[in-house]
């Protein structure tokens, strides 16, 4: 039998450093997900997380 969800234990938080956070936005200024067209910008979005 599976564990009940409501019984799991609770997820631990991430604590992103200053360094994560730099990171990121280099990745999103080199993808440039907000530049797509067509439907396609979440599409772009989920790559980038």
């Amino acid at each position: 039998m599976p564990p009940r969800p409501e019984l799991a234990e609770p997820r631990k938080r991430k604590n992103f450093t200053e360094n994560d956070d730099i990171l990121l936005l280099k990745q999103v200024i080199a993808d440039e997900p907000f530049r797509h067209g067509g439907g396609k910008v979440m599409d772009k979005w989920d790559k980038v997380a």
